[in-house]
C-alpha cells in the first residue's frame, strides 16, 4: 500500500523545494520507510518555470531518482486540496515483501488492454499519442495561467517530448469519468458561420436553436446560468454521444445582438451541434453513483484523481464534491491528483483528451 504527503507554502509565495522534500518524507513516515521504490510528484504552477530543484530535493528525500509528475492549477491528497498556494503532493511507494508491486512503472511496451496512467502538456497531447497502445488515464499539466510553462518530468528528469506514459499494475484498474452536462437542444446542423460568430442553426438564429427553448426551465426567475453553457459537437444525437463520451465541447463566450452566439472554438458549416449545460449537482451524483457501483468490487489499494480546473471548488461553491466522494465512499485509502487543463480517459472507443470532467481510477 502506497502511502501520499501533502506540504504547502504560504499564499503570493514562489515554490521552495523544500515542498516538495517535506511532502515525500510525510509519505515515507506513513509507511515507516527509510526510502521509496518510486515517487509520483505533482506540484503546483508555482514551480512550473523551474521545477528541477523540487524534483531534486523530492529524489533527496526518498533516496531514488524515479521521480515522475508535472504541475497543475492545484494539487490534492485524501488529506487535503491546495490551489491558492505553492504546494507539493507526493504518492510514495516502498518495498514491501507482503504485497505485489503497486506503483506505476515506465511503459516500455504497452499492449492495447494496458492501463497507463498519461500526463502531458496541452500541446504534445496530440492524436497519434493518444492513438498508441494502452488505455489512458491522466490529466493536462498546467500552470495556473494556461499560458504555460508545462513542465513534465521522468526518472528525475524533465522531458523534452512533454509526455509521460506509466504502466498501471494489471492487478486491477476499474475507471469512473463524470462530465455532469444536461442536453438543452436536439443535434442540429450548422448552417451560418463566421470566425468565432455562430450565427445560424438548423437555418434558425443559433440561440433561438440552440439556447431560447431552455431559457425557461430555471424555476423562480433565476437568472440563465451563462458561465456554464456549452456547444457540443457531435454525430450522435445528444443523449448517446454524452453516453459515450464521443463529442466536443467548445465554450459560449457571449451572445451577439442578432441572436448569434460567441464560441470559444472553429466550427464548419455542415457540423452537427448541441448545447449542453454543466450542472453541479448532476455532476456530484454523477461520480457519487459510478464511484458507489465500483465499491462492490475488491477495495482499491489506491486512487488518482484529475478534474477540471473549471470543476473544482469554485464549481461546488467552494467544496471539491469528487473528492469529498472519493474520501467518503473510500475513507483512509491513498489518493493523488491535481486540477489540470483537460482529463484522459477511454470514450467512445478511443483515448480522449475531455473537458470539464472529473476522471477517477482506482488502482489494485
Amino acid at each position: 500500500m502506497p502511502a501520499t504527503g501533502l506540504s504547502r507554502g504560504a499564499p503570493a509565495t514562489t515554490g521552495d523545494p523544500r515542498l516538495a522534500f517535506e511532502a515525500v518524507k510525510i509519505a515515507l513516515d506513513r509507511l515507516g520507510a527509510a526510502r521509496a521504490r518510486n515517487v509520483l510528484l505533482f506540484l503546483t504552477g508555482h514551480f512550473a518555470r523551474n521545477p528541477e530543484p523540487a524534483i531534486h530535493a523530492a529524489a533527496r528525500a526518498a533516496q531514488t531518482t524515479q521521480i515522475a509528475g508535472c504541475t497543475a492549477v492545484g494539487v490534492y491528497t485524501e488529506k487535503d486540496w491546495v490551489i491558492d498556494a505553492p504546494a507539493a503532493a507526493a504518492m510514495v511507494f516502498a518495498q514491501s515483501p507482503d504485497e505485489p508491486e503497486s506503483d506505476p512503472a515506465p511503459a516500455l511496451d504497452a499492449r492495447h488492454d494496458d492501463w497507463l496512467l498519461s500526463l502531458a502538456a496541452p500541446n504534445s497531447a496530440n492524436r497519434e499519442w493518444l492513438a498508441m497502445p494502452g488505455r489512458r488515464i491522466g490529466a493536462l499539466a498546467g500552470d495556473g495561467t494556461g499560458r504555460g510553462p508545462f513542465p513534465v518530468w521522468a526518472s528525475g528528469k524533465l522531458l523534452d517530448s512533454g509526455r509521460l506514459d506509466l504502466l498501471l499494475p494489471r492487478l486491477a484498474c476499474r475507471v469512473t469519468v463524470s462530465a455532469g452536462l444536461t442536453p438543452l437542444s436536439a443535434l442540429l446542423g450548422v448552417t451560418e458561420v463566421k470566425n468565432f460568430d455562430l450565427l445560424r442553426v438548423g437555418h434558425r438564429p443559433a440561440l433561438t436553436a440552440l439556447v431560447a427553448q431552455a431559457l425557461p426551465y430555471l424555476e423562480g426567475g433565476q437568472p440563465f446560468p451563462w458561465h456554464r453553457l456549452l456547444v457540443a459537437r457531435a454525430v450522435d444525437e445528444p443523449r448517446l454521444a454524452l453516453a459515450s463520451g464521443d463529442y466536443e465541447l467548445l465554450p459560449v463566450l457571449g451572445v451577439n445582438p442578432n441572436r448569434s452566439l460567441i464560441v470559444g472554438g472553429k466550427l464548419l458549416e455542415g457540423d452537427r451541434v448541441f448545447s449542453v449545460l454543466r450542472e453541479p449537482e448532476l455532476a456530484r451524483q454523477e461520480l457519487d453513483n459510478k464511484l458507489t457501483a465500483a465499491r462492490r468490487d475488491s477495495a482499491p489499494r489506491y486512487a488518482l484523481l484529475f478534474s477540471c480546473a473549471g470543476r473544482g471548488p469554485a464549481f461546488f461553491d467552494g467544496r471539491d464534491a469528487d473528492w469529498d466522494n472519493v474520501r467518503r465512499l473510500y475513507p483512509g485509502m491513498p489518493l493523488i491528483g491535481f486540477y489540470g487543463n483537460g482529463e484522459i480517459a477511454p470514450a467512445g472507443g478511443r483515448n480522449r483528451v475531455l473537458q470539464y470532467a472529473t476522471v477517477c481510477g482506482l488502482i489494485g
